[in-house]
This record gives C-alpha cells, sequence and structure tokens, in this order.
C-alpha cells in the first residue's frame, strides 16, 4: 500500500517509507486489538451464560430442599402419630390377654397414622 504525499523538501524518501511501514504496523496493532477484544466478548458472553444456569439450578436445588423438608415434617408427624397412637392403646389394654393387647398396638398405631398424617 503506497501513500501519496507530497515531499517537502526537507523530508526524504527513506522517511516517508518508514512512515508508511510504521502506519501498517499501526493498522495490523488494530487488528490484533479487535480480534482480542471480539474474544473476550465470547468469553464474557460465555460466563454470562454460565451464571444465569448457575442461578437456574440454584433455584431448582432450593425448591427441592423446601420439598424435602416438607416431606420429612409430615415423616416425623406420622412416625410420631403412631407411637403415641400405639402407646395409648396399649395402656388401655394393658390388662387383657397378649393377644388383645398386640392387636389393639397394630390397630393403635394405624390409628396415630392416620391422625399424625392429619396434623
Amino acid at each position: 500500500m503506497s501513500i501519496f504525499i507530497r515531499k517537502p523538501n526537507n523530508i526524504t524518501l527513506e522517511e516517508i517509507k518508514k512512515i508508511e511501514t510504521e502506519i501498517e504496523e499501526l493498522n495490523e496493532c488494530f487488528k490484533t486489538l479487535n480480534s482480542l477484544v471480539e474474544e473476550q466478548g465470547e468469553q464474557i458472553q460465555t460466563i454470562e451464560d454460565s451464571i444465569h444456569e448457575s442461578k437456574e439450578t440454584v433455584q431448582i436445588a432450593s425448591d427441592e430442599l423446601e420439598k424435602a423438608s416438607q416431606y420429612q415434617k409430615s415423616n416425623n408427624k406420622l412416625i410420631v402419630g403412631a407411637v403415641v397412637g400405639g402407646l395409648i392403646s396399649g395402656a388401655l389394654t394393658y390388662g387383657l390377654s397378649l393377644t388383645y393387647t398386640l392387636g389393639s398396638l397394630a390397630c393403635g398405631s394405624l390409628l396415630g397414622t392416620y391422625v399424625g398424617s392429619k396434623c
């Protein structure tokens, strides 16, 4: 690429060629800088996409933890209800024979489980 410049009397042709070469080098620097900026833009977009994906994943995990907490609370109520129902039924039938006591404990546990599930 040649640049046509009117040559003043005190500038040599070599100096003009040197300036031309420096301008071409500067042009290459700008092209390289442009490439780097585009690359970094792609990297920033990738990071941004990862952040959004992580946010969605954290929200899903939070929802699942809440469900697990509710499930655990409801299971604890069922277990406590079954134990309490069994103990009450067992205490009421303490004087009866072993067969009736075991039957009462089983029925009491079922009753307690039902009551616990309604709490």
